[in-house]
């Protein structure tokens, strides 16, 4: 079960950090996650308050070395884990046992080199600067594509003829739907390497279809198989 639950952690921060860095616009940031709770209980003597018994910390040990596992994958964060206390009788009352619950925190500090860099940032600046023509072909390819297929189909067949959410993927080779499939080469893009890559062109297509289509548009990093990156825009539309 353990390991289960360091598992689950070691996502959980993995898919924070990286949402975090595609909203932070480049911008330093921190992450705060619980580990635990425990209780220790304090007796009063004549020189002070004495720890006498503390709550079992396996479960926090464990969670503690998965978020460390985790971070020594990206030196350039800095990670600190201080307990924070929640609740602490002996400051209210006179009595001379007390029992106070405390929180095993990790404290993520981003750095904006690091958010730029996994949000995408830097390769959209790229995209725009240096790939312009060839993001206005694949922005076009893309947008006749919705509306060939998903848009058409909602305004044939679905509710009040308007899709509630259309998904755009961004792979490493290509942009998909659920429907069909467009090569990056036909826009004479090379695949895509790196997160940021994936995540600058899932913002740079997000911007143009955003305008285009009217819509709303929401992005997210997910996972193909075999652990290989892949972003996804979700677009909320709002007229066809």
């Amino acid at each position: 079960m353990q390991q289960k639950s360091g598992i689950a952690l070691h996502k959980l921060v993995g898919a924070d950090l990286f949402h975090r860095c595609i909203t932070a616009d480049g911008e330093a940031f921190t992450i705060e996650r619980k580990l635990g709770e425990y209780r220790q209980c304090f007796v009063k003597e004549e020189d002070g308050w004495r720890c006498q018994q503390c709550s079992d910390l396996t479960a926090i040990r464990a969670a503690t070395e998965q978020v460390r596992l985790f971070a020594g994958m990206y030196p350039e964060l800095t990670v600190t884990y201080p307990n924070r206390i929640l609740s602490d009788p002996r400051t209210e009352s006179d009595c001379t046992t007390a029992w106070v619950l405390s929180a095993a925190m990790a404290v993520i500090s981003v750095p904006a080199e690091f958010a730029a860099e996994h949000g995408g940032m830097r390769f959209l600046s790229l995209l725009k600067e240096e790939w312009k023509e060839q993001l206005g072909t694949l922005s076009l390819a893309v947008e006749k594509l919705l509306l060939r297929h998903e848009i058409r189909t909602a305004q044939l067949f679905g509710k009040d003829g308007v899709p509630d959410r259309v998904t755009v993927r961004i792979a490493a080779d290509r942009i998909e739907t659920a429907i069909w499939t467009l090569p990056l080469a036909k826009a004479g893009f090379y695949p895509l390497q790196w997160d940021g890559e994936l995540c600058g062109m899932a913002k740079a297509l997000g911007e143009t279809l955003g305008e285009a289509l009217s819509c709303d548009i929401f992005i997210r990093r997910e996972y193909e198989l075999a652990e290989h990156q892949a972003y996804a825009i979700e677009l909320i539309i709002k007229e066809a």
